[in-house]
């Protein structure tokens, strides 16, 4: 596929500068993997280590028993995304162009400092398509500071509806929980986000209003705005999701 192709071929000149993530799978030590099979089980993730040098994701841990077809052992590039709706394939690959585009020109040890999200719909072992989200993180083994890993942490969209999957591709700011990328049509705003970290706390849209000094009716606009740019439907889905996702 012409899309596959251009992926490779940006991963390709991504590698030739940041060569600790050329060839990276196996290379985290035990202690270190336990860690993260500890931290998926925790937050109800399924985890992969991903290597596109060898052109696979090797799962290690599995949170969804309806893609244990699939999220099993280790699985190539290939079989993963032809479990993906079709309508998605080129948002995926368009996720990773942008991705390695805001690469360029960072240090290796940046990487680490930031997070891709994106939402694709996967094929389940009953032919069904679920919403899912996916958090592409990279790590290093410190203790040789030569080898990187690529990490993809996902999980089952909560309260979102099948057929109308998110079209956000967002990079995050890890450490500051900001965006440092979204498409436009798909911007959460920060007063956005300040409404949703308010409502989290339990507070009216009245108390919010009084809180940022807005109107009312201007709250629940930034709310019907994230239901929309999420596709989930209500607020407490929004915060779950913005929660997973490492912004508030």
């Amino acid at each position: 596929m012409e899309a596959i192709e251009r992926i490779n071929d940006l991963y390709q000149k991504f590698i030739r500068y940041h060569a600790r993530f050329a060839d990276t799978q196996y290379v985290l030590p035990d202690a270190k993997v336990d860690y993260l099979r500890q931290m998926a089980r925790a937050s109800n993730q399924t985890l992969a280590l991903c290597n596109p040098g060898r052109n696979d994701y090797h799962f290690l841990n599995l949170c969804c028993e309806e893609f244990s077809h699939l999220f099993t052992g280790v699985v190539t590039i290939d079989q993963f995304i032809s479990a993906m709706h079709p309508d998605d394939l080129f948002h995926f690959m368009h996720a990773w162009e942008i991705a390695f585009q805001f690469m360029e020109g960072k240090s290796t040890d940046q990487l680490n400092d930031y997070s891709l999200m994106l939402e694709c719909r996967m094929l389940d072992k009953n032919q069904q398509y679920q919403r899912i989200m996916f958090k592409y993180l990279m790590v290093e083994e410190y203790d040789f500071k030569r080898y990187g890993q690529v990490l993809l942490f996902m999980k089952p969209i909560a309260g979102g509806k099948a057929d109308q999957p998110s079209r956000g591709i967002y990079i995050i700011d890890i450490a500051n929980k900001e965006f440092v990328y979204s498409g436009r049509e798909n911007l959460i705003s920060h007063r956005e986000l300040e409404v949703l970290r308010h409502s989290q706390k339990g507070l009216t849209s009245d108390e919010i209003a009084e809180k940022m000094d807005i109107k009312s009716n201007t709250v629940n606009n930034h709310r019907c705005n994230i239901l929309r740019k999420l596709s989930v439907r209500d607020n407490g889905f929004a915060v779950m999701y913005l929660r997973n996702m490492g912004v508030i």
